[in-house]
């Protein structure tokens, strides 16, 4: 239940097939596990089955799969993006617009020696399309200038080579029609309309009364403090989550997982004090594979929660700081079997002001143990 697994099938295996085989070895090898569960409370019923790749990266329902992503991420992204590009979209239109006053006597002319409004319209549509086309090459380049940087900060490796998919290029190629089209319709339609005998003469004042272009500005306005706010927002949320005190250390630890040495307390021991006298090494120490968790009760309410087995040298390691009570010992034997530690959530939860020498009842499929209760660290 921990691990996924990966299988590389042949493209004509039936898939139908391997999974009714999977669930039938399932019922059989995870049978202790089933009662295991039943057994801490749980109903739930697992399932194996199959899944591509490409569908679990931005798929909810494999949450906790190292390839599944959550995409709500994506869609905020996408939304900045679209915001981004409809503040631009009518900038263009309202500059357009504002423009045309210096463009009265070339559309009366044009008008007067016969041109077609159509022919206007797709005048002034061909130059938003090359307006367009001027700004999507700039983009392209800006973004290759930026791309190393920004995969840096993202921790990714990116490259403008990613691109060249077809889906990709043609969705950039409707895009930019799109674009094009969307940006310079409104102002074709307007400077195409306009009487030639005023155009000619200086007195068109369509942008007086015109109440769509007014909406146009305030919209703008509206999308850029959007997205001014909604920056400041989330860099305050950003600075939180990269400056905030998380009540251990979090920098220079590095984590083995040793198979072998689970439930193997002297081969854990021995691995613990050799990596103990590597150089650089300043603490060391082990815990469980994972964390665990199920129904608790305490304080005379049953909760979930989630408990990890450690070693006394474990808060020392993460430098977590005891508040109240003391930390295993080695001095105290009885520790591993009848006490164990607490974060501060866990006691607001649990209702207690002082904790010390209370107790908790951790539902297992063992017989349920009893614990004497000191807490440290913070939620």
């Amino acid at each position: 239940m921990s691990y996924p697994t990966y299988f590389l099938l042949d493209k004509h295996a039936d898939l139908q097939a391997v999974k009714t085989k999977m669930n039938k070895i399932y019922q059989v090898q995870a049978k202790p596990e089933i009662d295991m569960n039943r057994q801490a409370g749980y109903e739930n019923k697992f399932i194996w089955g199959l899944a591509p790749l490409t569908k679990m990266h931005l798929d909810t329902e494999y949450e906790g799969v190292p390839e599944a992503a959550d995409p709500i991420y994506s869609y905020i992204l996408t939304a900045i993006a679209v915001f981004i590009l409809l503040i631009a979209c009518i900038n263009f239109v309202n500059l357009t617009i504002a423009q045309s006053l210096k463009r009265n006597k070339e559309i009366g002319i044009r008008k007067v020696v016969g041109s077609l409004r159509s022919q206007l319209v797709g005048q002034f549509l061909g130059e938003s399309l090359m307006v367009c086309l001027v700004s999507f090459l700039a983009a392209v380049l800006l973004a290759s200038l930026a791309l190393p940087l920004f995969g840096q900060m993202a921790g990714k490796r990116l490259s403008l080579g990613s691109l060249f998919d077809l889906q990709l290029l043609a969705g950039l190629v409707l895009l930019f029609i799109f674009t094009g089209i969307l940006a310079g319709f409104y102002p074709a339609l307007v400077l195409s309309g306009l009487n030639p005998v005023q155009a000619l003469e200086g007195r068109s004042k369509f942008g007086k009364n015109n109440y769509l272009a007014k909406g146009l500005v305030v919209l703008q306005f509206a999308l850029a403090t959007f997205l001014n706010i909604a920056t400041l927002f989330i860099s305050a949320q950003f600075n939180y989550m990269t400056k905030a005190d998380l009540g251990y250390r979090d920098k220079d630890l590095v984590e083995f997982i040793a198979d072998k040495a689970i439930m193997n307390k002297p081969l854990m021991d021995l691995m613990k004090t050799e990596y103990s006298r590597t150089p650089g090494v300043q603490q060391a120490s082990y815990s469980n594979v994972g964390k665990f968790g199920g129904k608790t009760q305490a304080g005379g309410k049953e909760f979930e929660a989630v408990y990890e087995r450690v070693d006394a040298d474990y808060l020392v390691t993460l430098q977590v700081p005891v508040l109240k009570g003391r930390n295993f010992s080695g001095a105290f034997p009885a520790d591993s079997l009848n006490s164990v530690l607490v974060n501060e959530a866990f006691a607001k939860e649990a209702g207690w002001d002082d904790p010390v020498g209370k107790t908790v009842s951790m539902v297992e499929p063992a017989p349920r143990a009893i614990y004497s209760v000191q807490i440290t660290g913070r939620p």
